[in-house]
């Protein structure tokens, strides 16, 4: 099946980090009350589309749109492994040769910041409506007002399941519909949730072990703690728990930033640590944590805190390379306590 006219694709690798790492950017919750994610009758309606729920309620997606703008990787990586040809357009302040996971996405770029408004706000609404997009997946939409400005350029698809980053089975599912690739897009989940139970047969260890996934900046540890979250939904689809319970620290919008003097209540079996200056290392404590015994602090480069922080079709394979030895690390840790 193609998608004529290519996909406009954009990459919010920074929206994505900010969003479910440093948590900046997701601090506003949405306002709909039909938020649910799920994606309603995706069968397609007689009119030719179908009705995809999101954030801010449902929308009908023409089936085949000739147009396709994407800010959410998601989006992105399911259109790729259903097979549409795709006119890449990265958005990002970086990465301009594509993803590690996804290295054909390439194109202009837009400079965003961990700390800058989200890639919407940055890009500008006329930049957006000059690409005379048919359909817009956004991904994560910072508010009603904005998510207004998109549907007013072209029907608007916001988050798409019960978190701020996309579901991404329900996103595979939803885009095997609108291409009319139903069965291919139930393969693809299929065979990614084998990749997972693989890890998980290889890794016995896994089950029931306490996990955290951070940012580290000056001294404190921004840790997701939503259960919806798109990263601990990663990890507790691998049999893992969070122990969010017993974390001390300051609320923030989504999760918990643990200062220095908290840091034993991080003393988890694997620690996921996004990295972008200092180390932990020289932290009172740090030498005393489980997972640093074991040799299980995954320490995360840009792209792989962006793969984990939003894990797609394409992206879950890879980062569960990425992850391989840590998981390694607790395994053989565990049999040796």
């Amino acid at each position: 099946m193609k998608l004529s006219g290519g996909i406009a694709r954009t990459m919010s690798a920074v929206t994505a980090l900010a969003c479910a790492v440093t948590l900046a950017a997701c601090s506003g919750d949405t306002d709909n009350p039909d938020s649910s994610g799920s994606s309603g009758d995706n069968g397609g309606g007689d009119n030719g589309t179908v009705a995809v729920a999101h954030a801010y309620g449902t929308t009908d997606v023409p089936t085949n749109p000739d147009r396709v703008l994407s800010f959410s990787q998601n989006w992105t990586d399911a259109f790729a492994e259903l097979g549409s040809p795709v006119d890449v357009q990265v958005v990002n302040s970086t990465a301009k040769e594509g993803a590690p996971w996804s290295p054909d996405a390439a194109g202009e770029t837009v400079d965003v910041t961990a700390t800058s408004a989200d890639l919407i706000t940055t890009m500008g609404m006329e930049a957006i409506a000059q690409k005379d997009p048919d359909v817009i997946f956004a991904g994560y939409v910072p508010d009603r007002e904005t998510y207004d400005a998109l549907n007013a350029v072209a029907p608007t698809v916001a988050t798409v399941g019960d978190g701020k980053i996309d579901d991404w089975r329900k996103v595979t599912t939803t885009a095997g519909d609108i291409l009319g690739e139903k069965d291919k897009a139930s393969e693809l989940v299929s065979s990614v949730d084998a990749d997972m139970d693989a890890t998980k047969n290889s890794y016995p260890a896994l089950q029931g072990s306490t996990f955290a996934y951070a940012a580290y900046r000056a001294q404190a540890f921004s840790v997701i703690t939503s259960p919806q979250d798109a990263a601990n939904v990663f990890f507790t689809d691998l049999g893992m728990v969070s122990p969010a319970d017993q974390l001390s620290g300051t609320e923030t919008a989504r999760g918990v930033s643990v200062s220095a003097e908290n840091l034993d209540t991080l003393d988890v079996d694997l620690l996921a640590l996004w990295l972008t200056g200092d180390k932990p290392e020289t932290l009172a404590g740090w030498a005393d944590l489980r997972a640093v015994k074991r040799g299980s602090v995954a320490e995360l480069d840009t792209a792989a805190a962006t793969a984990l922080a939003g894990p797609t079709v394409r992206s879950i394979p890879w980062i569960l390379d990425q992850l391989d030895p840590y998981f390694a690390a607790l395994q053989n840790g565990a049999g040796n306590e």
